[in-house]
């Protein structure tokens, strides 16, 4: 089975990367330097937030959304 690649997205930062059926805390950690992930910052699905736990599955796209009222470094 060949895995699809899945939008993931963190401020200005995106890209679509092979992680179809990778939990999003896997995402997080694999990808935390690339797109500069905070720490903190909660998962979204489509919008809605989801656990470190969540399968990532064909069509989703994973935004890392920056916890509110802080500012960038």
């Amino acid at each position: 089975m060949r895995m699809r690649k899945i939008k993931v997205i963190c401020g200005a930062n995106s890209g679509k990367y092979e992680v179809e059926g990778e939990f999003v805390g896997s995402v997080r950690k694999n990808l935390r330097d690339v797109l500069n992930i905070p720490e903190g910052a909660k998962a979204k699905v489509k919008g809605k937030e989801v656990k470190e736990t969540y399968n990532l599955k064909k069509g989703d796209t994973l935004e890392f959304i920056k916890p509110s009222g802080e500012n960038g470094l």
